[in-house]
């Protein structure tokens, strides 16, 4: 009875998760559309696609992605001031121990995109550090923060397709569910540093998941009633 109840809390906890990332991703394309972002985007877009057009050619580093990928779970347990062993890395696969993680240690790999992280931070360092930019910096930039990006997706698709333990932790729906979101809040944050609409990127997100949950409530009421009304049909035939 107790693992029942566990499951469908985890069931209505994948729901809720869902809910809010279908609301964030309409969000995204929302401001997206409204702001024109898409055509000043194109440098990142193309290195997006060049990336995962290399990867799915056969062309892969892997010891680059487990590396970044490894690091990233120390970096989020030293956040937490969790204690940490050594961090392994080997072609195959890698590791590194952490006392008591928690759900964002154990997932923050499969939606933190490390090295577009890493690429911005260099990118900071160097406008600080150069008076004036030269022309092209700004395209060379969002082509490579599309490249570091399309270098996440790839190569989290893959993990997740090669199956990793680090989903059956909290639970593999569970896992995924919040993989998704956490994905999509990366973007919809990204989409609003890009536009600087905050206040129409919030505003749209609100929109959303209220029309959602008036959907919704459409929805199950309409089903209630279809019910209680076949439940009087049949009983009044029996």
């Amino acid at each position: 009875m107790k693992r029942f109840a566990q499951n469908v809390f985890k069931g209505l906890l994948v729901a809720v998760v869902l809910f809010v990332t279908v609301a964030l991703a309409r969000a995204v394309v929302g401001v997206g559309s409204g702001s024109g972002v898409a055509q000043s985007a194109l440098p990142s877009l193309l290195g997006l696609l060049g990336v995962i057009g290399v990867f799915c050619l056969g062309f892969r580093s892997r010891r680059l992605y487990i590396f970044g990928h490894e690091l990233t779970h120390w970096l989020a347990a030293k956040a937490f001031r969790r204690q940490t062993s050594s961090i392994r890395v080997g072609l195959q696969g890698g590791s590194v121990s952490v006392e008591r993680p928690n759900l964002f240690i154990v997932l923050c790999p499969y939606f933190v995109p490390f090295y577009s992280l890493v690429w911005i931070g260099l990118y900071g360092a160097y406008l600080a550090l150069v008076a004036g930019p030269p022309r092209g910096a700004s395209f060379a930039f969002q082509v490579g923060l599309g490249a570091s990006y399309g270098f996440h997706v790839a190569f989290t698709t893959w993990a997740l397709r090669s199956g990793q333990k680090d989903l059956l932790i909290f639970g593999t729906w569970f896992s995924l569910s919040v993989i998704l979101f956490g994905n999509t809040l990366v973007l919809f944050l990204a989409t609003l540093v890009a536009t600087r609409e905050w206040g129409v990127g919030m505003e749209l997100f609100g929109g959303h998941l209220r029309s959602q949950w008036a959907l919704l409530a459409r929805g199950v009421a309409g089903s209630w009633s279809l019910g209680v009304a076949l439940y009087r049909r049949l009983r009044g035939a029996g």
